[in-house]
């Protein structure tokens, strides 16, 4: 029953428990002046995170730049393994020695044309991968295909090798068969 006295109450009352009129232009302001606020917020929030991300960007540009800039000009640079490293020093030892071979051979190279030229094709092959490797990094492709590079020169300079002496030999040979006894 106190409920039912209650709502009679508040019916017989309702005017002079509504004080104040609501005014809706000032509830309106209100919620125009909170939304305002919150844009200048978020906007100021942009513009910090787009600073910031670009701010990223730079130094992440600085940082590849200098990274890139770094390195040398020498072709084993690219090579970062030291294991790598020693096997190409070896290779090239290897080769250096089969110069010497053929330079101490006392016969022009100039006789085999086909040979050098060969050795200057798989030369210019090995310059570009060594830049490729510069480029992209330690590609196993491209670390196979210097390999084989390697390979492959031996071969032609053991090739060179047989070839200045079976002309030595065709030389030796012609001479014993000219000789008069």
């Amino acid at each position: 029953m106190k409920i039912r006295e209650l709502e009679d109450h508040i019916k017989n009352k309702r005017q002079e428990l509504d004080v104040e009129a609501m005014d809706d232009q000032k509830i309106w302001s209100g919620i125009q002046r909170h939304f305002s606020e919150n844009s200048v917020l978020r906007k100021r929030m942009v513009f910090w995170r787009a600073a910031a991300f670009i701010t990223l960007l730079i130094s992440i540009g600085f940082v590849l730049t200098y990274e890139f800039s770094k390195k040398s000009d020498d072709p084993l640079a690219a090579i970062k393994e030291e294991e790598m490293v020693y096997q190409h020093q070896m290779y090239d030892q290897v080769i250096e020695n089969k110069w010497e071979e053929v330079n101490g051979m006392q016969m022009g190279i100039d006789d085999f044309p086909w040979l050098m030229n060969e050795l200057e094709d798989i030369e210019q092959v090995h310059l570009d991968y060594l830049k490729d490797m510069k480029k992209m990094g330690e590609q196993p492709e491209i670390k196979r295909a210097i390999e084989n590079y390697y390979a492959q020169k031996i071969r032609l300079l053991d090739r060179l090798l047989i070839e200045i002496e079976k002309k030595q030999n065709n030389e030796k040979r012609k001479e014993n068969n000219t000789i008069v006894y």
